[in-house]
């Protein structure tokens, strides 16, 4: 799939759907039967007869067994791999990366030549992504809980593409099966309503996803310790990109939860940026 990727540039979103239906069905078989893979990327995925297939099955293990490091950069989940979960990461940002035609590290950016897509196709795209995105939450327990229920959604846009509703959709608004949708023009988890002029879809940059990224990690740690650098993580992804909405959500829980980073938060100024957003 690398040289693929590397002699045709960005693949249709049609064919990275059913590269992904291929190879969650694959996944799916191999968890079944207790084993990861440890090591997703375009490199190890060959074509036989057409059909994509995982391949350098030496380093399928077993899931219980001891977990070796193994991996490689940017396919890894924060948490490391050696997980279902963490298979399931590295398989979204396979996707990621010939679906979009970037680096996994430039995760979650939108193709170079965005603005000169047409329409149909961004719709496509962003459709696609939320795809992308819920695999590769940094915080593994929203991630797909299986390759089967990531196969169910890929299955499910196929479809939908195929009959033409994302042009619908692009017109009439986001779908409400679309947790992603539901999210970005809903409100966020403390009950706060995400301000106007943030719930048009945003972006953020490279930089701040990865700010945010370590952040959510150290923040479900849950220690004072932790948060103190989950505040640093999440103020600096929000000072890159003030209209990715994310880190405020992490930043707003600090806040309301009381524990010891919440008065860093308060020194920080946070209190105050937040009334603003609000205003």
């Amino acid at each position: 799939m690398k040289h693929e990727v590397q002699s045709r540039g960005r693949l249709p979103v049609e064919e990275c759907v059913q590269i992904g239906l291929a190879l969650t069905t694959a996944l799916a078989h191999l968890h079944d039967h207790g084993l990861i893979h440890r090591d997703v990327k375009p490199s190890n995925i060959i074509f036989v007869n057409g059909v994509p297939k995982l391949a350098d099955i030496g380093l399928v293990t077993d899931v219980e067994a001891t977990r070796s490091f193994v991996g490689t950069e940017g396919f890894i989940p924060p948490e490391g791999p050696g997980t279902v979960s963490a298979d399931l990461y590295s398989l979204g940002k396979v996707l990621y990366e010939i679906s979009m035609g970037r680096s996994r590290l430039d995760f979650p950016a939108l193709p170079d030549n965005w603005d000169d897509l047409p329409e149909d196709e961004q719709a496509q795209l962003r459709e696609f992504n939320e795809v992308l995105v819920k695999a590769c939450e940094s915080d593994a327990g929203r991630r797909y809980s299986s390759a089967r229920q990531m196969h169910e959604d890929l299955d499910c846009f196929g479809a939908e593409s195929r009959s033409g509703r994302n042009a619908l959709r692009n017109s009439a608004g986001p779908s409400p099966k679309s947790w992603l949708s539901r999210w970005r023009y809903g409100g966020v988890g403390c009950g706060n309503p995400i301000p106007q002029k943030l719930k048009k879809w945003h972006t953020p940059t490279p930089e701040a996803w990865r700010e945010y990224e370590r952040g959510r990690y150290h923040y479900n740690q849950l220690t004072p310790e932790a948060h103190k650098k989950a505040l640093e993580h999440l103020t600096r992804a929000a000072e890159l990109d003030p209209e990715f909405v994310l880190p405020y959500r992490e930043l707003t829980a600090l806040y309301v939860w009381g524990s010891r980073a919440c008065s860093l938060v308060r020194k920080r100024g946070f209190v105050r940026s937040r009334k603003s957003l609000t205003n």
